[in-house]
């Protein structure tokens, strides 16, 4: 069955029905007497990319060994990008599959979200379709001062003694590194905590490789036999006021008490809000790194994903000696993005607050959103995205990227939820030891032309 759609035009986009990615969920446990049902959606295009006021089309089945699944039937439900609901249609897939065909007239991200019922069981999968989303514009603005605000925290913090704390870690050392919590003291009266390896048996200076936490309670990644025992200094930060080797029952106590829900705490107050301690810690880690004698003072590369790929935008555009970053599906990205119907990236600050708290919230947000500190980056950038990222929305991404006015790239997943695009963590290897002076340089690189 084919059937296309239109709904009426918004002040953003005219719809069509459209989908961006292709995505295959098995349903129950296959067995030689019942084979597992898989819901597959997939877009026309392998790429799921089009140019605005292109059709687009997306493919639903029912399948059970291969055959559709009778009774199947199910709905499709169309949103901007997780935000503003664009329709629904009904689906009947027991004869065979249902296509939908529909277009974006400007640049966004529609997400379709398909579930299918058969009896008791429920089956559900995610598609979408970009259309030129190297135009999406963020909705972020940029505060008259911005900044001065981040200046006068860096100053605060200056007059408080730095007390760097230094712990042997006998278990992640090896004749080729020397590991070692650590840990720095910190605005409110906090510390802020992470992991160093020092390499051993390689002459200095070293390259740097930083990194921060992904969200949650635990540690960042803890140190092992990698870059340290390549002979590159390496620092692992978290980003909360608590050592990272706690056993495991604390870090549920922290979940449920004092840390439940931290990335909301203290807003709508910039001077209070949680991230703030956690930026400026992590911006005086950085620079103490880059003031150690055994650094080489010409290569400092950031990697992280999620919270931490958010985190290496605001610190790649706050901290000059950053040298490289790299992200995969950034957090962190375009707070403001429901005010024109998409789902903002996590953690949608100002949708956790009811109004009226939401706009005082979503104001003190533009302090702490990566497109403000991406407007500030000075060295090349490379990005993932997922288009089926339920998370870290694809169009906040992409809202950042946008942004940059540096040498970059951004490597899309068709088929990526919150995770890792195929094709990325291959360049990025490529990519990050051509910036550690390790290898050949590749794009993105200083000197190189700004493009996708």
């Amino acid at each position: 069955m084919k059937r296309s759609a239109s709904l009426a035009a918004t002040r953003y986009i005219a719809l069509g029905l459209l989908l961006q990615a292709s995505s295959v969920v098995w349903a129950g446990q296959p067995s030689s007497k019942s084979p597992a049902a898989v819901l597959h959606v997939v877009t026309d295009r392998a790429d799921a990319m089009y140019k605005c006021g292109e059709e687009a089309a997306f493919r639903v089945s029912l399948t059970r060994d291969g055959k559709p699944i009778q009774g199947a039937s199910g709905q499709a439900t169309l949103t901007l990008d997780g935000g503003k609901r664009l329709g629904s249609f009904k689906l009947s897939l027991a004869d065979g599959p249902f296509i939908c065909e529909g277009t974006l007239k400007e640049p966004g991200v529609l997400q379709c979200a398909v579930v299918c019922k058969v009896g008791e069981q429920t089956y559900r999968a995610y598609a979408a379709a970009a259309f030129e989303p190297l135009r999406i514009k963020a909705t972020a603005v940029m505060p008259d001062d911005f900044d001065a605000f981040w200046e006068a925290g860096r100053k605060e913090l200056a007059d408080i003694p730095l007390d760097v704390r230094l712990t042997p870690l006998p278990d992640y050392s090896n004749p080729r590194q020397d590991s070692f919590k650590i840990s720095f003291a910190n605005v409110d009266h906090t510390r802020i905590y992470g992991f160093l390896s020092v390499p051993k048996k390689r002459p200095a200076p070293y390259p740097a490789y930083v990194t921060v936490s992904s969200a949650g309670l635990g540690k960042p990644r803890a140190p092992s036999g990698g870059y340290a025992a390549q002979g590159i200094l390496t620092l692992s930060m978290g980003v909360h006021d608590h050592d990272l080797l706690l056993p495991r029952e604390e870090y549920a106590k922290l979940g449920q008490g004092r840390l439940k829900g931290y990335y909301r705490q203290g807003a709508p107050d910039r001077e209070r809000y949680y991230f703030r301690r956690a930026i400026l810690g992590i911006d005086r880690a950085v620079t103490w790194l880059a003031q150690r004698p055994d650094y080489d003072g010409k290569h400092m590369v950031y990697y992280g994903s999620s919270q931490g790929g958010g985190f290496g935008l605001i610190l790649a555009g706050l901290n000059p000696h950053i040298t490289a970053m790299a992200g995969n599906v950034p957090a962190l990205c375009d707070h403001g993005g429901y005010l024109v119907g998409r789902s903002p990236g996590w953690p949608r600050l100002a949708l956790t607050f009811d109004p009226p708290e939401r706009a005082a919230c979503l104001k003190m947000s533009a302090y702490f959103d990566a497109v403000n500190f991406a407007r500030r980056i000075r060295c090349p950038v490379l990005l993932s995205v997922g288009l089926i990222d339920r998370t870290c929305s694809p169009s906040s991404v992409y809202a950042a990227f946008n942004e940059i006015q540096t040498p970059k790239r951004i490597i899309h997943g068709p088929l990526t939820g919150h995770g890792t695009p195929p094709d990325f963590g291959p360049y990025l290897n490529r990519w990050r030891s051509g910036q550690l002076g390790r290898a050949p340089v590749i794009p993105p690189a200083h000197g190189e032309p700004t493009k996708e």
